[in-house]
């Protein structure tokens, strides 16, 4: 089983992410669930294979994100804490 918050903490320690979401989304066409992380980076040119060898260094590969989502600005609520996107809320 994939520790969510373990993921978060490892992304927002690499020095090139400001701060990230990791969610597990439901595939409809299984039942096993893939894991996907937003990250707020400075640099949009943050090559994905860095994140993912960065984190196989701490992390087994099923905990792993299969996706990377790469923003400049996360969205916040008024008191400052990270709004999840719509499509991350399954």
């Amino acid at each position: 089983r994939a520790n969510l918050n373990e993921i978060n903490y490892l992304l927002m320690q690499h020095k090139k992410i400001k701060k990230s979401i990791v969610k597990a989304i439901s595939n409809p066409k299984n039942t096993r669930k893939r894991l996907i992380a937003i990250i707020e980076v400075d640099d949009m040119l943050l090559d994905e294979k860095e994140i993912r060898e960065y984190l196989s260094a701490f992390l087994p590969s099923y905990m792993i994100p299969s996706k990377f989502i790469k923003t400049k600005h996360l969205p916040l609520s008024i008191s400052g804490k990270i709004k999840q996107p719509a499509f991350v809320n399954s």
